[in-house]
């Protein structure tokens, strides 16, 4: 007699679930060993400042998980999740107008002190 296996629906569904939690923990986890690197080297700061850079990220997630749970177990996680990338949208635009208006001065002042040489 054969031995046969039915596949649950949510088994699939919870393998999907940790096959994007672990991209998602991989995406936000990937850029931390350059912080170190980044902070004392370009910026030319001590091993202290990369410590507290990368020890940032860990304290941000800490202090932020315990509200992020709290929030999607009261309001709904697909809700809290549309908040949350709603509010990373703004931010992200908010960001790009200010390097653009940034990048448009440094042009300016670049062509101001370009003309003034020749």
């Amino acid at each position: 007699m054969a031995f046969q296996s039915t596949r649950d629906p949510a088994q699939g569904r919870l393998l999907l679930l940790t096959a994007v939690l672990f991209v998602s923990y991989l995406c936000v986890a990937m850029p931390l060993p350059i912080v170190p690197v980044y902070v004392t080297e370009w910026l030319g700061l001590s091993n202290v400042w990369a410590g507290l850079g990368v020890g940032i990220a860990f304290f941000a997630t800490i202090v932020t998980r315990g509200y992020a749970g709290s929030l999607a177990d009261r309001i709904g996680a697909k809700v809290a999740l549309a908040r949350g990338l709603g509010s990373r949208l703004i931010k992200s635009t908010i960001r790009e107008r200010q390097r653009g208006k940034r990048r448009r001065d440094s042009f300016a002042r670049a062509c101001r002190i370009g003309w003034r040489s020749v």
